[in-house]
């Protein structure tokens, strides 16, 4: 159960803040463990069961795209669609604006995903940091 491989899937990153920030916390949790230098068994079953847990309360569902892609896809080819060469004006702008907000409310989902991407390598980066420090640290000790 690799953080980097659940952190890219729609459980993750569409579930509840609150379920997202409990596994990370745990993730770190399990992560800090590999130096503990007297893990038991017992601790390391115990992480296990409760990142187990912590994965199941993951509630993000996968966002379907299809209709809206169908919706864009035919607006796309609005030009041989007599129905829209028949409407009023007024009627063409409301399809326009609606086609508009549905790339809007797309674009900017997109966006939020970007940034809790741009977020989790942020994170990742600082605890590849720590590790390397750690590691150093440890190297310079024995050095001695």
């Amino acid at each position: 159960m690799a953080n980097s491989n659940i952190v890219s899937l729609p459980i993750y990153y569409n579930a509840s803040e609150n379920n997202r920030l409990a596994f990370d916390a745990l993730m770190s949790e399990a992560k800090s463990l590999q130096y503990k230098l007297s893990l038991t068994n017992e601790e390391m079953v115990a992480m296990i069961d409760k990142l187990t847990a912590a994965k199941n309360n993951l509630n993000g569902k996968a966002t379907d795209f299809s209709k809206a892609d169908e919706l864009l896809e035919e607006y796309n080819n609005r030009d041989n669609n007599q129905r829209y060469h028949n409407a009023t004006a007024p009627s063409q702008l409301a399809y326009d604006n609606a086609i508009n907000e549905l790339k809007n409310k797309i674009n900017l989902m997109l966006l939020n995903h970007l940034k809790k991407i741009l977020h989790i390598i942020k994170k990742l980066s600082s605890i590849c940091l720590m590790h390397t420090e750690q590691q150093l640290k440890v190297c310079y000790k024995h050095k001695d």
